[in-house]
């Protein structure tokens, strides 16, 4: 017994040594994230992409990298198409497709890089390294928004809006969407959009002009059984910013219907849509839930506060009148 007890002992210091040093080693892993390279030139970033051990510092490299890019194109997009193959770091992967979406003029010679970061065979890792699904979606986002310039990418687009792999089905639809930003008489793959009522991304092509879709939108606020990742909210967000009296009709009937939801917080927010689009049936239907909400003793302080700044904005008698009385009533501050 008393030769187990002396081994722990001895190896007590060790172990009080080893955690030292984790601890400064997460101290100094720290400091190197605080770090300003704001001021550091195009040479010194490209620099750290190669040789820089952390990846969170990599990343911040490549951000920052681009606002060097319209001045110092022939060594950014260079330097970010050898990150985008050779950096082991998933995360730091997908800044550089980011990066060489956003700038301007549009990195065409990146293009061929995009497609094959889109189709290349190592799918289905999720681990921090590899996070190849936040590389093909940064890749589809990035080709989105080259716009027409990307025209040979919607091969590869094509294959990933019509594949089966399981991997691909949170992307598909955004590879559709990107590629009718591209090209818009893509009549085929707008009509597969709708009927896998991919309402996200029509969304984002309704808002974007084709107000052909508001039909299709109006429908979706109605689904009674929406496909995952697709939220009515969605369309009414859409419906609302197109504005035509069709879609404001819809809308309004759709923030209506929320008004009865169990949540306080969900009736709020429909009480707040419906004073943003302001006629006189979308207040004559807000006013009386933010008085309620107001008024109840089991609503929460930050909803009860947020139906008294609506209130006093739609200012009608009825609305100053249940804060003025609500004031005289109350004994705290919000």
């Amino acid at each position: 017994m008393e030769e187990k007890n002396e081994c722990q002992f001895s190896r007590t210091p060790i172990t009080i040594m080893f955690l030292i040093s984790c601890l400064i080693l997460m101290g100094c892993n720290c400091n190197n994230n605080n770090v300003d390279w704001s001021d550091k030139d195009a040479d010194f970033l490209i620099i750290q992409l190669k040789n820089n051990r952390d990846y969170e510092l990599r990343e911040k490299a490549v951000y920052l990298l681009a606002s060097k890019a319209q001045q110092e194109r022939d060594k950014v997009i260079p330097a970010l198409t050898h990150v985008l193959f050779n950096d082991e770091y998933g995360l730091v992967r997908a800044a550089a497709v980011d990066v060489l979406g956003s700038i301007e003029p549009p990195a065409v010679s990146a293009i061929p890089a995009l497609i094959e970061a889109l189709l290349r065979e190592d799918r289905g890792a999720a681990s921090l390294r590899s996070n190849e699904l936040g590389v093909h979606e940064a890749a589809i986002k990035s080709l989105r928004e080259m716009g027409p310039d990307a025209a040979e990418a919607i091969p590869a687009l094509t294959e990933v809006f019509r594949s089966d792999e399981r991997y691909l089905r949170y992307i598909r639809d955004d590879a559709g969407l990107a590629i009718l930003k591209i090209d818009p008489s893509m009549h085929t793959v707008k009509e597969e959009l709708i009927e896998r009522r991919a309402v996200w991304q029509l969304a984002e092509l309704a808002e974007a002009g084709d107000v052909s879709l508001v039909p299709v939108l109006i429908q979706s606020l109605n689904d009674p059984d929406p496909p995952h990742g697709s939220t009515p909210g969605r369309a009414a967000e859409a419906l609302k910013d197109i504005g035509t009296p069709e879609a404001l009709d819809a809308v309004v009937a759709f923030y209506i219907q929320e008004l009865d939801y169990p949540s306080d917080y969900v009736r709020c927010h429909a009480a707040e849509e419906l004073k943003d689009i302001g006629t006189p049936k979308a207040l004559d239907a807000a006013v009386p839930v933010l008085i309620q909400l107001l008024k109840a003793p089991e609503t929460m302080d930050d909803v009860r506060k947020r139906a008294a700044e609506e209130l006093k904005d739609i200012g009608t008698p009825e609305a100053l009148e249940a804060i003025k009385e609500f004031e005289k009533r109350r004994w705290w501050p919000f």
